[in-house]
């Protein structure tokens, strides 16, 4: 009968589909995930070496400045000898060794975690919110090639997929009305 050959047609058109779907439907899906991959670790590149930049510009900005030319309160030449004598010569060196030098007591020592603070706030409102454009493209160049193989590739798979889902179905359409 008509009806029961409509319904071995649909059975063999969604059989048809499923094989479709797990071979070149699977290979599409893959290849939007790589594409997804590679922009992902474009982003994440981009934001390691701003991050990276940003991290070298305090250093060396804290490394710039130089406790012996410093006003801190309470940290007079004297002080300021003791700690340059303990290896502490910069913002960028303020730590808890300061704790264990002599007459550096609580009060001192909140004097020169408030310097070191200040340094710092200040280094961190002129760091870098970029990267270099000569280093964005170079990454983003990195990066291009892989992106235009993937998305010619993507574009032949939705093509192969497309054309295969309407051969699929071209044969059985008449039978199907």
């Amino acid at each position: 009968s008509a009806k029961s050959q409509r319904g071995a047609i649909q059975k063999q058109q969604a059989a048809q589909m499923r094989v479709l779907d797990s071979g070149v439907g699977h290979t599409l899906a893959t290849l939007k995930n790589d594409i997804s991959k590679v922009a992902q670790s474009e982003a994440t590149e981009l934001s390691s070496e701003l991050a990276k930049l940003q991290r070298e510009h305090v250093s060396a900005w804290l490394r710039n400045c130089p406790i012996m030319s410093a006003p801190i309160p309470q940290v007079g030449l004297g002080y300021k000898r003791r700690l340059m004598h303990a290896g502490i010569n910069t913002a960028a060196d303020v730590d808890s060794r300061i704790a264990r030098i002599q007459g550096i007591g609580p009060a001192r020592q909140a004097s020169l975690r408030a310097w070191h603070s200040l340094s710092l706030q200040q280094a961190q409102q002129k760091m870098p919110r970029t990267i270099p454009q000569w280093q964005e493209v170079a990454i983003r160049n990195k990066f291009a090639g892989l992106k235009m193989n993937l998305e010619t590739q993507k574009r032949i798979c939705e093509q192969q997929y497309k054309d295969e889902a309407a051969r699929i179905n071209a044969p059985h359409a008449g039978a199907l009305s």
